[in-house]
């Protein structure tokens, strides 16, 4: 099957791929996603952190305001926010796609923002492109498969080799705060499930009886 993530990432240098099983429908699974605190995971919120030191520092060195730090990260809110992720494309229910352009080795990432329909020709030199994918599928009667893909193409020689040592250095973080933010996805979206079950026995309980 198709899909949106190959119409603007279809050739790149380094992938990963993270999947999880949900005991609810892709409709819960896909609300979950825009609704997960991913922030109320002590892991993610240290990696977060630990990927920010730079930044920091760099702020303390050039005495700028130190970035804050939010109360709640989601994925809705990180690709919907306009700032350096841009939002590719959405099929409602089934995938969203997102991506950034940066020299991610830099201590300010170098982010270099572009419209959506500029993204997939973009071929600057020195650069990175990195696209994620998130996707529901139906498995079986009852439950959904939450996927998540990274992509990353570099744009020359330099920036590939660059970008080489920075994800053999990240990768195995980045990796581990991914399967934490698909378990609090599931998490949410399963809890969700027995929420509206338990809502569903209590009306029947209490409904009047038919009479005879």
């Amino acid at each position: 099957m198709p899909m949106l993530i190959d119409r603007h990432l279809p050739a790149y240098d380094v992938s990963d791929v993270h999947t999880i099983t949900i005991d609810a429908t892709p409709e819960a699974v896909w609300k979950a996603l825009r609704t997960t605190n991913l922030w109320s995971d002590p892991f993610v919120r240290l990696l977060t952190n630990a990927r920010l030191l730079p930044t920091r520092a760099l702020a303390v060195v050039r005495r700028q305001p130190q970035p804050s730090t939010p109360d709640q990260i989601r994925f809705g809110d990180i690709i919907e926010s306009g700032e350096d992720w841009v939002k590719l494309g959405e099929e409602r229910e089934v995938e969203l796609v997102a991506g950034l352009i940066g020299k991610f080795w830099q201590r300010d990432f170098g982010f270099r923002r572009v419209e959506p329909a500029a993204f997939a020709a973009f071929d600057e030199p020195g650069y990175a492109k990195t696209v994620i994918d998130l996707s529901v599928r139906p498995y079986g009667s009852s439950r959904t498969l939450l996927i998540y893909e990274t992509r990353t193409a570099t744009t020359d020689d330099d920036a590939r080799a660059k970008f080489a040592r920075y994800w053999r250095l990240i990768r195995p973080f980045a990796g581990v705060m991914m399967k934490r933010a698909l378990v609090a996805v599931k998490h949410e979206a399963e809890q969700q499930v027995d929420i509206d079950l338990t809502l569903d026995e209590h009306e029947q309980s209490v409904k009047p009886a038919t009479p005879s």
